[in-house]
């Protein structure tokens, strides 16, 4: 008897012995989650950009204010999100008509895109850059950001349209030196094509733009103005921007009212000056220059000297506000770089410091886990040898029993699971089928969280409900993952963004965010009906219904 007491307690002795190296070792994985997290934490930012982008052509402020919540220097908090950041504000300034703030974010978006190889972005800012510089007569350096979009857009896969967008630059090129024949022989041979472009309306609007300024430009009137009553047919296009629209519109306006004025029609040039009132502020910087010296001449040529310097105290004052932003945004942007400079040096610094301690604690964790691996072995051969000796014990058959029947209800759980899956597999009612399953994913996710902890769970489970949904969509739309794919079955059966997010552990704000991603990838604004409308469509062509 004190033989087999002796025995246990040096069992027990063992085990703790074995416990406790095993809670010291277990510090080695806390230490590298510790720094996952603080990784995590400082690129989680990024999400921020991300809320930009959706709102970007919605509500430009809402964009502002998501870029606005991220750190300075934001160089330190969104790495490999720069060149989307710097896209976006340069976006929003553009809507501001803040022409200095533009420049600069579209010059940082393609320093950032060539850094992060996002050609698509860095297309977008060669063929702006180019626009900026056809602007002030740099033709030459225009053209080579043009070749330069033209090589970036041939890698780029997430917008279709961009070597149409040089092909519009190079005759937009052709407007801004008054070589209008030119313009036009560049534009017309193409103009059913922009036409026929479905999902996007800008082409089209800025080839009719184009082709309505040069006639004009040229004094054929009514050739103008039948290109501008295209442009008007593209009014509340939902595949055309209203900013675009507008500007597009009010632009061709003046260039009425100059032609007009320069044949001196005067009850014309006023009628179309007028039509340009509401919508100034959609007009460029030299348009409106224009607009406030063209008032001023008919008005002078009236006689009318009070209203004509009313006109030139409105041209001084924007000129003067202009000036106020170009040199408030030279300095702000200049401190910008500045600060963002030094803090990439800063950071350069420490983050050398910071991976020579990582290697140096990699490298005492590789020669502990060495010596871990041997202890270990060595004690489970000792652990062996006891568990051996002392099989007997009342404590570990009680063990025992009990993981057996844990085992056992692990067992009938997962059977009558099964079951049920099967049964509602059998439902010839879509919309009783989808209530049924709806009911399970909640009851599975309540009682069975073990379960839909395993990555690829979710996905088993809904493919013995509905394969050939999904097989159907794989080949349909090869460029969706598997979150996205469950992330549309979901859709399909009816779930709510929260309910969503709750299954797949994650925020709503994330589900909202890939249901964009998804209905970019499915084309769903090219179609007619909305990604609930179409995932349904698909459901029902391909449900167990179908096969009954």
């Amino acid at each position: 008897m004190i033989k087999f007491v002796q025995l246990n307690n040096n069992y027990q002795v063992l085990m703790d012995r074995f416990q406790l190296k095993l809670k010291i070792w277990h510090v080695i994985p806390c230490f590298f989650l510790f720094i996952q997290i603080n990784f995590a934490q400082e690129n989680s930012f990024s999400r921020f950009v991300d809320s930009a982008d959706v709102y970007t052509n919605q509500d430009s402020k809402k964009a502002k204010r998501f870029l606005d919540s991220i750190p300075k220097p934001v160089e330190e908090f969104i790495q490999g999100s720069l060149a989307q950041y710097y896209h976006i504000k340069s976006i929003v300034h553009n809507f501001d008509y803040e022409n200095s703030q533009y420049q600069q974010c579209t010059i940082l978006a393609l320093k950032y895109a060539k850094i992060e190889d996002k050609p698509c972005i860095a297309g977008q800012s060669c063929s702006n850059l180019a626009s900026e510089f056809f602007h002030i007569a740099r033709d030459s350096v225009a053209h080579k950001y043009l070749d330069l979009a033209h090589n970036y857009f041939k890698r780029c896969e997430e917008f279709p349209h961009g070597i149409v967008d040089v092909e519009t630059m190079r005759a937009y090129s052709k407007l801004t030196n008054g070589l209008y024949k030119d313009a036009i022989g560049l534009l017309k041979p193409r103009f059913n094509y922009f036409k026929s472009i479905k999902d996007d309306k800008y082409y089209y609007a800025f080839a009719c733009y184009m082709l309505a300024n040069s006639y004009i430009n040229l004094d054929s009137l009514a050739i103008g103005h039948y290109y501008h009553k295209e442009l008007l047919k593209l009014r509340n296009n939902d595949n055309l921007l209203n900013y675009n629209y507008l500007s597009f519109d009010v632009n061709a306006n003046f260039l009425f009212a100059r032609a007009h004025y320069r044949k001196k029609n005067i009850d014309s040039t006023l009628f179309y000056l007028d039509r340009c009132k509401d919508y100034k502020d959609f007009m460029g910087a030299n348009i409106t220059r224009e607009y406030f010296k063209t008032y001023s001449d008919v008005y002078e040529h009236q006689g009318n000297m009070k209203l004509a310097k009313v006109y030139i105290d409105s041209l001084i004052k924007f000129e003067d506000a202009q000036h106020i932003k170009s040199v408030d945004a030279n300095i702000e942007i200049s401190d910008a770089l500045l600060k963002a400079e030094n803090e990439i040096l800063k950071k350069s610094e420490a983050q050398s410091k910071y991976k020579i301690v990582i290697l140096l604690f990699l490298i005492v964790a590789i020669l502990l886990g060495i010596s871990y691996f041997l202890y270990n072995k060595r004690q489970k051969r000792k652990l062996k040898s006891f568990q051996d000796k002392t099989n007997n014990l009342e404590y570990i058959k009680s063990n025992n029993k009990e993981l057996s029947l844990k085992v056992k209800y692990l067992e009938d759980y997962i059977k009558n699971l099964r079951s049920d899956i099967k049964a509602i597999a059998q439902i010839r009612s879509l919309d009783k089928q989808k209530d049924e399953i709806k009911a399970l994913y909640k009851d599975v996710h309540v009682n069975s969280s073990t379960i839909l902890e395993k990555s690829d769970s979710h996905l088993d489970l809904i493919n013995d409900l509905n394969i050939n949904f999904f097989q159907k969509l794989e080949k349909l739309h090869p460029d969706l993952n598997k979150s996205e794919i469950i992330i549309c079955y979901y859709i399909s059966m009816g779930f709510t963004n929260k309910e969503i997010s709750a299954f797949l552990n994650t925020s709503v704000r994330a589900v909202e965010s890939k249901r964009y991603r998804i209905s970019k990838k499915l084309k769903i604004n090219s179609r007619s009906i909305n990604l609930l409308e179409y995932l349904n469509q698909l459901l029902e062509e391909n449900s167990i219904l179908s096969k009954a």
